[in-house]
């Protein structure tokens, strides 16, 4: 199980990464949504990508798009500091599992991994309460 994270700055997800991990899953990081289409086009084995808001070369929804456009059954969550009902409106029709907070942390990690438990995709986390 392979998932995802694209941030072009460092280690302000270093906590939430962790958290991830605790899955057992192999955590993929990648600073553009450039880098992130080319390893969507090879890999089919890909269950979550996670994205900050902004990308070095385009927006997070720019890239849920393209991504959506490549493989329409790989779940997407991102960070967005919009309000509740501008977020829905900008992600309408796009499925985004789950919005995460800026510099999300470990509680923003278990809460997604919940969110991938109840659709089935992780039978079950290794460190991660659920």
């Amino acid at each position: 199980m392979k998932i995802i994270l694209v941030w072009s700055q460092g280690g302000e997800i270093d906590e939430f990464e962790a958290g991830l991990a605790a899955s057992g899953a192999e955590i993929m990081r990648y600073s553009s949504g450039a880098e992130v289409l080319e390893v969507v086009r090879k890999h089919w084995d890909i269950i979550l990508i996670v994205s900050a808001e902004k990308l070095a070369d385009m927006t997070n929804m720019e890239l849920i798009k393209k991504i959506l456009a490549l493989n329409a059954a790989i779940n997407c969550a991102t960070v967005s500091q919009l309000s509740a009902e501008e977020f829905h409106e900008e992600s309408e029709g796009l499925g985004i599992l789950m919005r995460l907070p800026p510099s999300p942390k470990g509680e923003s990690a278990a809460v997604l991994l919940t969110h991938l438990k109840r659709i089935g995709l992780i039978a079950q986390t290794n460190q991660v309460d659920l």
